[in-house]
């Protein structure tokens, strides 16, 4: 493991609307914990990775979560799926699992996505294996976007 971070913010909603340092949409926590976690690791963005498992149970939950992982600017989400990014076959791959969406157990969603980083850097993901995985990320979400782990693993 090269970089970990959890963080968590008000549990109160209300307090996270409308407030300078952002919103619900900007998920401030997986942003504060994917910078602690890079700072660890020596990156500074998920690009950097082969591999990404996104906490995503919900389809727009991922392109939110694309800009506090540093993949792109707030409002290019939904732009960067449409290039491609992402897919099989690119330099990066996004939930090679088939993320929260094929599964999503409640309370052990996180570790699933950690797991599945850390079996693809080990080259044993099976028929999900990404071609050449050396670095992965991971994340987790708690609540209603107030709870943010990320996680970055590698090889060797």
């Amino acid at each position: 493991m090269l970089g970990r971070a959890s963080v968590s913010d008000t549990y109160n909603m209300g307090d996270r609307l409308r407030r300078p340092i952002g919103d619900l949409v900007d998920m401030i926590t997986l942003q504060r914990s994917a910078t602690r976690a890079y700072e660890q690791a020596g990156i500074t963005s998920a690009r950097a990775a082969q591999v990404i498992e996104i906490h995503a149970p919900f389809t727009h939950a991922e392109t939110m979560a694309y800009a506090p992982l540093r993949l792109c600017e707030p409002p290019q989400g939904p732009e960067l799926v449409r290039s491609g990014f992402g897919g099989w076959g690119s330099d990066t791959v996004i939930n090679p699992s088939g993320g929260p969406q094929a599964a999503n157990p409640v309370g052990a969603t996180a570790l699933v996505r950690l797991a599945e980083c850390a079996q693809q850097v080990m080259g044993s993901a099976g028929e999900r294996q990404v071609p050449r995985a050396r670095l992965a990320v991971a994340t987790g979400q708690g609540g209603a976007n107030q709870f943010s782990t990320c996680t970055v693993v590698a090889s060797g």
